[in-house]
């Protein structure tokens, strides 16, 4: 499993609209230059005085 906060300004993607819980997505590391195809297992969505912040859990990786 892999759990990380996704940067919504900079994707065009949103989490309820665009993919949902069970989708296979593809998630990047721009630093490494990796990609991997992985499941939406969670998501935990939190919107307080700081702003909107998403943490997503993933499983099932097919590195490539």
């Amino acid at each position: 499993k892999i759990e990380c906060a996704i940067n919504l300004a900079r994707s065009p993607f949103k989490f309820g609209a665009d993919f949902w819980l069970g989708d296979i997505v593809t998630i990047q590391d721009e630093r490494l230059g990796l990609y991997a195809n992985v499941r939406v297992l969670s998501a935990t969505e939190v919107q307080d005085d700081a702003g909107y912040n998403i943490t997503i859990e993933f499983g099932g990786i097919n590195n490539g």
